[in-house]
């Protein structure tokens, strides 16, 4: 063995050098694993059990007894036996890690003592927490806070599992699990459906509304967090956004929980197996590992997964958006068939025909995008795509469950898509092509066309008029752009169908202002006068506004028969031009909707001027949501 200053084994007098010549030999060293103390140290240090000879010739050093102080060898070489003594091992710097670690811990253990201390002398004080789960915990338990009692609570939570959930049947409150429950379980969940079902008292609703986007923003924004309650909270809280203040933010947040989804991997079964590479990076990962297996909520998860499908594609076919949901269309109908076999709940029945209903409608909106513009042409491919799209919504129809026009939820669905198709007799090829060229089939088969639309949209608002008093509150955001879709649809039909000049739609024709009448003195029923925190009202108020105008409208400018069959234009020859929606003659003289009573509303609201009545209008349907 080397040493820095020499082999004390060829010199032996050299190995008792005084401690001064040591220490300089030390600080020469550059080798520390090979440091060793010299003897005249103090404190001693355990001798080596073999000598310096033996250890030099690399053989087995073995001494006669325990007291012997030579071993066998240097006895029978007659050789001096010296032995050296040992010194620790270096281990690196483990030793200071651990030190620093405790050191660290130590300081954690204070600043902890720290923060207990500073908020025990501030009374109420929650939100002192290093993880900020505290505060959030505080921000969410309303009950705590004062903000309504457990009474109320269980009161809404009742009202959302019998009455709401009718209208959306994807988040899923069990008959056994209480209010107390819900609370102490999935308080997040808990919030969401306190906000969504407190419509009745309007303040109160608002107010949960503004805590429920606290808790968002720090525990989704802020802390990164992911779960499944988050998810089933951010569905509801979607499913009735439009009780809550302005600016709702409705794609936002609807974005938010697909990316809950994602991130979960719920667009996919619980367990997968791929050939693509994962890249995944753990020790127990192989190469042949194939499969992935998640956490699962079972039937939950599947109602969540349909159930911002739901969402996501209704709004974005409706209002013209394009749908950020995945791709998934397989992994749905799995989802759906499941609900339909293994549901536990009376409303999971409804699910698979919504979700077909809801495919059909994609069909007819790739329609309107691919082939719009020659929609309404004799023997297009257009025509042929209508044939068949009316052919599955018919097959369809026949298999629907008896008794689905009482359940809201499915009957608009059913509807609206039949809506979404008929309304393509309004397109402007149809009205521009010459009535000459049409073949006798083709003009009865857009008649018929027209007429279904008419009587989809009928059914709609008949739908509406029959529920008792009320019954609309429990509506979802979803229904409420329906509904909006519906009265804007059927006012360019009765607009259409008032420059045709058929009597048999004379009927439908005359009925509207009434309808329309109806429609906002049964809103107007809806609104109170009370007002949240920043002064503004519900939002059935504005839904009356809006009918109020349109109905405005039609009284002006289709109140008499003159304006109605024809019109005055036509009719007198004079003041005629082509209609932007329809492509037929009107009349000039129809004025506009008066936008200066409504000053606040003319830059965020639809205006029914000519070409209001185009689809592209129907972007405007924003503020109904």
């Amino acid at each position: 063995m080397k040493w820095c200053a020499g082999n004390p084994a060829k010199n032996p007098s050299t190995f008792y050098f005084s401690t001064a010549f040591w220490k300089k030999q030390k600080d020469s060293c550059t080798d520390k694993k090979n440091f060793r103390h010299s003897p005249q140290i103090s404190f001693s240090m355990p001798l080596s059990s073999t000598c310096q000879n033996c250890a030099k010739s690399k053989v087995r050093c073995v001494r006669n007894s325990e007291e012997s102080d030579i071993c066998s060898r240097c006895a029978r070489l007659n050789k001096q036996c010296v032995y050296r003594e040992t010194g620790r091992r270096f281990k690196g710097f483990k030793k200071d890690r651990q030190i620093e670690a405790l050191e660290s811990k130590i300081n954690e253990l204070m600043a902890n003592c720290e923060s207990t201390s500073a908020k025990q002398t501030t009374p109420g004080n929650a939100t002192y927490n290093s993880n900020g789960e505290e505060a959030d915990q505080a921000i969410m338990d309303v009950v705590a806070r004062g903000y309504l009692s457990m009474e109320a609570a269980q009161c809404f939570i009742d009202i959302y599992r019998t009455d709401m959930t009718l209208h959306f049947p994807f988040v899923v409150i069990p008959p056994q699990v209480t209010a107390t429950d819900l609370r102490q379980q999935k308080p997040f969940l808990f919030l969401a459906v306190l906000a969504s079902a407190a419509y009745s008292n309007m303040p109160l609703q608002r107010l949960l509304g503004r805590e429920f986007k606290k808790v968002i923003a720090s525990r989704m924004i802020t802390s990164g967090e992911v779960s499944f309650e988050l998810l089933q909270g951010m569905l509801v809280f979607l499913a009735w956004s439009h009780y809550h203040s302005r600016p709702h933010r409705y794609t936002q947040f609807l974005q938010l929980a697909i990316g809950l989804m994602v991130e979960l991997r719920l667009d996919r079964p619980p367990q997968t197996k791929t050939w693509k590479t994962a890249l995944r990076f753990n020790k127990e990962y192989t190469l042949d590992d194939e499969q992935y297996i998640r956490p699962s909520w079972e039937l939950d998860e599947q109602r969540a997964v349909v159930g911002c499908y739901y969402l996501s594609s209704t709004i974005s076919i409706l209002l013209h958006k394009p749908s950020c949901f995945p791709n998934i269309a397989p992994y749905l109908e799995q989802c759906c068939q499941s609900l339909d076999n293994e549901g536990t709940t009376p409303h999971d029945k409804y699910i698979l025909p919504l979700f077909h209903l809801q495919v059909i409608a994609e069909k007819i909106d790739n329609l309107s995008w691919k082939h719009g513009m020659e929609a309404g042409s004799t023997g297009s491919a257009a025509e042929l795509y209508v044939s068949n799209i009316k052919a599955d919504l018919d097959r369809l129809r026949s298999q629907l469950p008896v008794g689905f026009y009482e359940t809201p939820v499915m009957a608009m669905q059913l509807y609206t898509t039949e809506l979404c198709l008929y309304q393509v007799s309004l397109s402007r090829q149809s009205a521009l092509s010459s009535r000459s060229t049409y073949s006798l089939v083709s003009e009865t088969w857009w008649d018929e066309i027209f007429c279904s639309g008419l009587t989809a949209a009928e059914n709609i608002l008949n739908m509406y008029m029959e529920l008792p008093p009320g019954g609309e509150q429990t509506f979802n955001n979803t229904q409420w752009v329906q509904m909006a879709f519906c009265i804007l649809v059927a006012s360019r039909q009765v607009v259409a169908a008032s420059r045709m000049g058929k009597a048999a739609l004379a009927p439908q024709i005359h009925a509207w202002p009434e309808t329309l009448e109806k429609l906002r003195q049964r809103l107007g029923a809806l609104s109170t006068t009370q007002v949240d925190l920043n002064g503004d009202r519900d939002v059935f108020v504005d839904f009356e506004k809006r009918v109020s105008r349109i109905q405005g409208w039609f009284n002006r400018n289709f109140g008499n028969s003159e304006a109605t069959f024809p019109p005055r234009g036509i009719a007198g020859g004079h003041d005629v031009c082509l209609d932007v929606a329809t492509g037929l003659p009107y009349d000039a003289s129809i004025v506009p909707l008066d936008m200066r009573e409504h000053p606040s509303l003319m830059a965020d609201d639809f205006q029914l001027v000519a070409d209001f009545f185009l689809p592209s209008s129907l972007e405007m349907m924003t503020d109904w949501i």
